[in-house]
């Protein structure tokens, strides 16, 4: 049972890291990522910080 929680929570943080790096390839350079999940690329200091947009 302990291996299948473990296999489990590997898969997870794989699965996050890979979501973030290629999140952050979608940005085009000279524009930030906002912070958090799902964020937009802005110009920098132009993040709404709560609402991961851009202003």
């Amino acid at each position: 049972m302990k291996w299948i929680f473990l296999i489990f929570i590997v898969i997870y943080l794989i699965y996050n890291v890979s979501a973030r790096v290629f999140e952050s390839r979608q940005c085009i350079p000279r524009l930030e990522k906002c912070v958090g999940q799902g964020a937009q690329c802005c110009p920098p200091s132009h993040c709404l910080w709560y609402a991961n947009k851009c202003i």
